[in-house]
């Protein structure tokens, strides 16, 4: 299971992690995983389904791809340590395990707002993403898997809606493996999205600053455990 302090692994299951990003010196990502899906008409896989391969998990292309820069942006908040200019995340010499859980869309209908093309992760990518954290427990220590993804509007704890991914995150939790999820990016206020409303994931809220003034995009209820500047 994971351990504590900067030796422990990360997960990002995210858009994937650009490796030769300045943020990530010498050998930072000791394991990588593609989960991403095509379906006919809808979505393309940006990588190999399945593929646990060196590369597996760098991330899509951006700026091609709306949202492609996502993954590496979160693991440098987590990871990155930049020589110069100084540039560190919250775990500076930790290494991250990279898993890529997007899938690439095309049409408006499916990416909204968002100029398409776009990412967006299936549920059954993550949960690919997650048993495969799952299968490395005993291979490394991973402290936590790092989701920032969901959607929806939950006012109260959304396990009934969501039982594979709260089975995955339980079985995570067994293994001493922290799931720390966002609670969203849309102003709500005593709600918050799924799969952070899962009972037992981490649900973490944006501050502006280390005072806790609160983000005003971000989701907050009682069920958001922590809040750190974002």
């Amino acid at each position: 299971g994971g351990s504590a302090g900067d030796t422990a692994k990360v997960v990002i299951l995210d858009t994937g992690v650009d490796k030769t990003h300045d943020m990530f010196p010498g050998n930072k990502i000791a394991s990588e995983a593609c989960y991403s899906t095509t379906v006919a008409g809808q979505s393309t896989a940006v990588c190999t389904r399945g593929s646990v391969a060196a590369g597996s998990g760098v991330n899509c292309l951006h700026p091609t791809v709306n949202g492609c820069s996502h993954g590496t942006h979160v693991a440098g908040i987590v990871a990155g340590n930049m020589a110069s200019p100084v540039l560190r995340g919250v775990a500076p010499s930790s290494r991250l395990i990279a898993i890529q859980v997007f899938s690439r869309f095309d049409s408006s209908a499916n990416c909204g707002s968002t100029p398409v093309p776009c990412v967006l992760s299936y549920t059954s990518d993550q949960l690919a993403g997650l048993q495969r954290v799952y299968a490395l427990r005993n291979t490394f220590a991973i402290a936590s898997v790092n989701m920032s993804l969901g959607g929806g509007q939950f006012f109260a704890p959304c396990d009934s809606t969501n039982a594979a991914m709260k089975s995955a995150i339980d079985l995570l939790r067994s293994a001493r493996i922290a799931t720390a999820i966002a609670s969203g990016n849309n102003g709500f206020n005593g709600s918050m999205s799924s799969p952070g409303c899962l009972s037992r994931a981490i649900a973490v809220g944006s501050t502006l600053d280390t005072a806790n003034t609160l983000s005003s995009f971000s989701n907050h209820s009682a069920n958001v455990r922590l809040l750190a500047p974002g």
